[in-house]
């Protein structure tokens, strides 16, 4: 059983027969342990909570909690750790002042952010205009160190004025959605909305479009990096924390749980592999669909609605490749949860995803219910163009229909100008046709004029045999590097039964370039229930933002080349990037080439949400060019805008010694240990100084 597997396993507290025995749950542990898991519910990560919750004695509870703190433990030599002190302050605070009829406050939207991020750097509250439902936005300076911005917004609001505090996503509910009048009486021009707000709470507007200011499009539509900024900010606790003290905790008495209301639910999942071609490169498509669903029920109208929360990992072996977490909130008229409950719902997703192979899992989790699903698999992407390599062909995918889409906008077996409706079971009804999306890569000019794609479906049953054979020369499609055919398999009807797909490419002369299968099921009913769909459309920015998540992927395998290329991609895409501008910036400083890491953080100058990264990258960049003065510059302009960040202090402290200012360099070197103490470098240079001081 791969490593993926058994640590998702653990998670959700399953076990074999052949497992050790069952630990006891967490509603059976003393309250005291009970309140350390509500407390540590948001800054915990999914491995440390399940070998916590696998323990079977206090004592070994104890060790647990100990080690727990002690690897957040921000100052080790000091006898407090103000990491744990800090949250439990916290949780004091939010149970104290968001808790209530929607239960204790730790579990609330306002308090968990508030147990993730901290007290806010300011509060901006819009409780008591008439045109608007009460609103209150959470201004964030964010720790660079944790993966976060320097400057974000969260805005929460109470929808139809009532209610608990959610978070609100731009995306998602959209600007309407904070407007006493609504969508329906304005419209659902979401620039139009806009300026309706801006009319009345003008600083709320930009929160109202995006979490990252000047990020959301002209045409008032929200920006993927909220989305991307989601999942920083709920990974940002467990960023420097490796998992393996707690995975390896059996063995040296160190422990994990999870929270005791979490169920298991089974799922059917996909994990394949498509090309568009609108884009270059290969393009991951995941779907997940959990068997049952437990839906909240709404306190106003009897609506029922569903939050479900999808993270998709995909890793290297012990590498983390890529990682993003998208929220779905859905709601259901009273009439309308019966026919759900049997048709399901099916959540999908899409991202590029470089040359490697890799496991790509999926987790599910019902936010109201505490219900998780997931699935892991497998997903190899070619080196196209390697030499001795040909054109590869995707997964075959097999929906329940297809139809035309006439937007600008990229999402889910989204294929040009048509989408893919898809259950990842495959099952349909003897009256249904199955829609068959094919996609190819590395096809060149020789191989369209002269290929084919082979579609050959075969059933399973020996007693009725069926074999069909289906030719498409790739001429009747426009030229393209990358192809998607998407056909119907109509005729004659397919009897009950389990089918094979055999897709292949031909090339002239019959002979089999690549080749791919897929499987699909016939039910004997004349019909089967489809599930209603969640998936989130990237805006028409997409082909930028895809590069820039690309750049990523090869940045954390250190394939530093193909990561520069896309980064600059991206900003040849959409110069206004800045997120990827500083990322890229950072990339080349690491790289020893800091002319180019000054050409890039140019355009950012005056950009106020950049400045903390365009000052310290500016300052990193121009002391390696011995540029002291200017680099000193920049690097106080950077601590004026945060001052705890330990690299910008250290990069001051040398600065300053290189001018002969050995008091302030001790100042800025004992600063910086004041907030990590672990740099021994850093120390021994510090005590040389204080001893040269005497």
């Amino acid at each position: 059983m791969n490593k993926i597997l058994t640590t998702i396993l653990a998670l959700l507290a399953l076990a074999s027969s052949s497992a050790a025995p069952v630990a006891a749950a967490a509603t059976q542990l003393a309250p005291r342990f009970r309140s350390w898991l509500d407390m540590v519910d948001a800054i915990a990560g999914k491995e440390e909570k399940d070998v916590f919750l696998r323990l079977d004695n206090d004592r070994d509870r104890d060790a647990f909690i100990a080690i727990f703190w002690r690897q957040r433990d921000p100052s080790p030599g000091t006898p407090e750790n103000e990491y744990m002190l800090e949250i439990a302050r916290r949780f004091d605070y939010v149970n104290r002042r968001f808790g209530g009829g929607s239960g204790p406050g730790w579990k609330t939207d306002l308090g968990r952010y508030y147990m993730i991020l901290g007290e806010p750097r300011r509060i901006e509250r819009f409780d008591e205009h008439p045109e608007l439902f009460p609103v209150q936005v959470w201004h964030y300076a964010g720790d660079p160190a944790s993966g976060l911005p320097s400057y974000f917004d969260l805005t929460f609001f109470r929808p139809r004025g009532g209610g608990a505090w959610r978070l609100y996503d731009p995306g998602t509910d959209g600007p309407g959605s904070l407007l006493q009048a609504g969508a329906a009486s304005l419209g659902s021009d979401p620039a139009s909305l806009l300026a309706r707000i801006n009319r009345i709470a003008p600083t709320l507007a930009g929160p109202a479009q995006g979490m990252l200011p000047n990020e959301g499009g002209s045409d008032g539509r929200a920006s993927l990096q909220d989305t991307i900024l989601l999942g920083r900010i709920a990974d940002s606790p467990t960023r420097r924390i490796g998992p393996g003290y707690a995975v390896d905790f059996p063995s040296y008495k160190s422990f994990v749980g999870v929270e005791s209301s979490v169920r298991y639910v089974p799922c059917g999942g996909l994990a394949a592999l498509t090309w568009e071609p609108r884009l270059p490169g290969a393009l991951a498509v995941v779907s997940l669909k959990p068997r049952s669903l437990t839906l909240a029920r709404e306190e106003e109208g009897g609506e029922h609605s569903l939050h479900l929360r999808l993270t998709v990992n995909v890793r290297d072996g012990e590498r983390l490749v890529y990682q993003q977490v998208k929220d779905f909130r859905l709601s259901f008229a009273a009439d309308r949860v019966e026919a759900l409950q049997r048709s399901g719902v099916v959540l999908h997703d899409a991202f590029p995803l470089v040359p490697g192979r890799y496991q790509v899992m999926a987790f599910v989790a019902n936010v109201d219910s505490q219900e998780f699903s997931y699935f892991d698999q497998e997903l190899s992407v070619p080196e196209l163009g390697a030499p001795g390599g040909g054109p590869a062909l995707g997964t075959p995918l097999i929906g329940f229909r297809s139809a035309p889409q006439d937007d600008a906008l990229f999402y889910a077996y989204r294929f040009l100008d048509r989408k893919l409706y898809l259950d990842p079971e495959a099952s349909f009804g003897m009256e249904e046709t199955p829609v068959l999306a094919a996609t190819a890569g590395g096809i060149d000019r020789a191989f369209w004029e002269t290929g084919r794609l082979e579609l050959e479906v075969t059933g399973s049953s020996e007693r009725a045999p069926l074999r069909r054979l289906r030719q498409v020369p790739l001429r009747d499609q426009p030229f393209a590097a990358a192809l998607a055919v998407i056909l119907p398999l109509d005729g004659e009807a397919f009897p009950p039964d389990y089918y094979r797909v055999v897709l292949r490419l031909r090339d002239g002369n019959d002979r089999v370039a690549a080749e791919a299968e897929g499987r699909f099921t016939v039910s004997p009913a004349p019909s089967v229930a489809h599930p209603v769909e969640g998936y989130k459309a990237f805006s028409e920015r997409f082909p930028a933002q895809f590069a820039w998540i690309r750049a990523g992927q090869y940045e954390s395998q250190e394939r530093f080349l193909q990561a520069g290329q896309e980064y600059a991609e991206a900003l040849e895409r959409e110069p206004g990037l800045a997120e990827a501008r500083v990322q890229y910036a950072r990339l080349l400083n690491r790289q020893g080439k800091p002319d180019a890491a000054l050409a890039v953080l140019e355009p950012l100058r005056g950009n106020a949400r950049a400045a903390f990264d365009f000052h310290a990258l500016r300052g990193a960049a121009l002391s390696a060019l011995e540029r002291i003065d200017e680099a000193l510059a920049d690097l106080e302009a950077a601590r004026r805008l945060y001052d705890s960040d330990p690299r910008v202090l250290n990069l001051i402290g040398y600065a300053r010694l290189k001018r002969h200012e050995a008091d302030e360099a001790l100042r800025a070197f004992t600063a910086s240990l004041a907030l990590k103490a672990d740099q021994p470098e850093i120390a021994a240079l510090a005590a040389r100084l204080r001893a040269q001081g005497r």
